[in-house]
């Protein structure tokens, strides 16, 4: 894959909180470099890990932005900022 936008993988074991089930976290983006990958989930989080994350809990910088879930959080071409966008406050927030 040329990036990763699935959830699931041995790689990203730690994106998952505990209680979470597998429709809390709605979307994947991994760098273009390869060392972190983001995650938008159900609590309004958009957090950072480095990629792979194969460890329960990794560590992660969570921002929260979205009063709600978060749809999606996708970065651009050179690895220079992140976008995401707020499901029910209809946002789109740049980091």
């Amino acid at each position: 894959w040329y990036t990763w936008t699935s959830p699931l993988g041995f790689e990203l074991m730690g994106i998952w909180r505990e209680g979470q089930d597998g429709t809390d976290i709605n979307g994947v983006w991994r760098t273009q470099d390869g060392a972190h990958v983001v995650s938008a989930d159900d609590s309004g989080l958009v957090r950072v890990m480095n990629y792979p994350c194969p460890v329960e809990r990794a560590l992660s910088a969570d921002e929260r932005a979205h009063s709600s879930h978060v749809t999606a959080a996708k970065g651009s071409w050179c690895d220079d900022w992140v976008s995401s966008t707020g499901g029910r406050d209809c946002s789109v927030m740049q980091w």
